[in-house]
């Protein structure tokens, strides 16, 4: 047990089916767009400005069957802001956190960054010595980064960083939880359990086990990473922990690369993972194989919900050369969205869980995108 005492998450043509994994032309099922053939008779895609189906006579900006704006009076137009961080070549961000809707944390490099006003953000570990990979908490006031070599940073002010040592000596890739509990996973099966005074350890047995991403309800966390004991296509995890218990691995779960994250809407989960690897389950004990392949290449590396069937998933550069940006909002058919950087493959991805429809997105390069619906 340590005390912390002592420190003072253009639309290409593409879409998935459940349950098939062929790709199939449904663009029209979100609005997006990249070239007119996307959009119905009488529209054309309007690539110029919102890459979204437009009419042709009007010309203006009719969102087509995109719950996010559909009923709306004003059919107001999505916003995608790019945000710049107050430093040069950050690095890559690797993990987006908040407190709430204007209250964001982001990793980049060895880097932690701050947003207090949900539009610019300042700096508030320039350096931690070692890349950090994930950062979570379990309030305003109570934050952890986690990364290489057992780098364990917190919060517990909402203001200053300081280190925690002695925690592990493993390099640590995720953390995720709720106001109750945080649990941090990674090299060698190692999963540490912080309950708000001291961190626990809770890792398995299996030493080959990487483990990369975390999520959590009141009563249930999940884990997934990968194994590297087994072969390249079978090493895909997916762990759970039922109240105080151990954790121990899903048995419902599919032959697939290694996962790299999860994310739910109460027990909505989705995974993510290697070779365009989409995992779904409805209550958290199996999970449906989606998408594997089926001509993504990408890893997929984040997801977020922003609903129970409001699904973001991003990843690396995709067969357009942009970070791969992947959205649907009925749980089914996804469409890539033509929104990510040019080059550059995007890592992270969250959003709010108070039901609003913003999500933030980073990247290689220190990229950080704000979406407003």
């Amino acid at each position: 047990m340590r005390s912390a005492s002592r420190v003072s998450r253009f639309l290409v043509v593409l879409a998935f089916a459940v349950p098939a994994g062929a790709l199939v032309g449904c663009t029209r099922l979100t609005g997006y767009c990249s070239i007119d053939q996307d959009c119905g008779t009488g529209m054309r895609c309007d690539t110029g400005q919102s890459d979204q189906c437009v009419s042709r006579a009007q010309g203006g900006d009719a969102r087509a069957n995109d719950d996010l704006s559909v009923g709306k009076d004003d059919a107001r137009t999505p916003t995608w802001t790019p945000v710049k961080l107050p430093m040069d070549n950050p690095g890559t961000v690797t993990s987006i956190w908040g407190a709430g809707p204007s209250d964001i944390w982001l990793l980049a490099g060895s880097a932690i960054f701050h947003s207090q006003d949900g539009r610019s953000f300042s700096t508030v570990l320039a350096n931690a010595g070692r890349n950090l990979y994930g950062i979570a908490g379990r309030s305003a006031k109570d934050v952890w980064a986690v990364g290489l070599v057992g780098t364990f940073e917190n919060a517990h002010d909402g203001v200053t960083f300081q280190p925690l040592p002695g925690v592990t000596d493993k390099t640590m890739y995720g953390i995720g939880g709720t106001a109750m509990a945080l649990f941090a996973a990674g090299n060698n099966g190692v999963i540490e359990n912080w309950d708000g005074t001291a961190w626990h350890d809770r890792s398995v047995a299996s030493t080959s086990l990487i483990l990369r991403g975390v999520w959590g309800l009141p009563d249930t966390t999940w884990v997934v990473g990968g194994d590297t004991s087994a072969q390249p296509d079978r090493k895909g995890v997916v762990l759970s922990q039922v109240g105080p218990g151990p954790f121990g691995g899903v048995a419902g779960v599919p032959m697939v690369p290694t996962l790299y994250g999860i994310s739910g809407w109460e027990r909505e989960l989705w995974a993510v993972g290697e070779k365009g690897t989409l995992l779904h389950s409805t209550g958290g004990l199996s999970f449906d194989l989606i998408q594997n392949g089926g001509g993504v290449t990408a890893d997929f590396y984040g997801v977020w919900l922003a609903g129970p069937k409001d699904v973001w998933v991003v990843g690396d550069k995709g067969r357009d050369l942009r970070g791969t940006l992947l959205h649907t909002t009925d749980g089914k058919s996804f469409a890539q969205v033509p929104k990510g950087p040019p080059n550059l493959g995007l890592h992270a991805v969250w959003g709010p869980s108070s039901g609003r429809k913003d999500v933030w997105f980073g990247g290689e390069q220190g990229t950080v995108i704000h979406y407003q619906p």
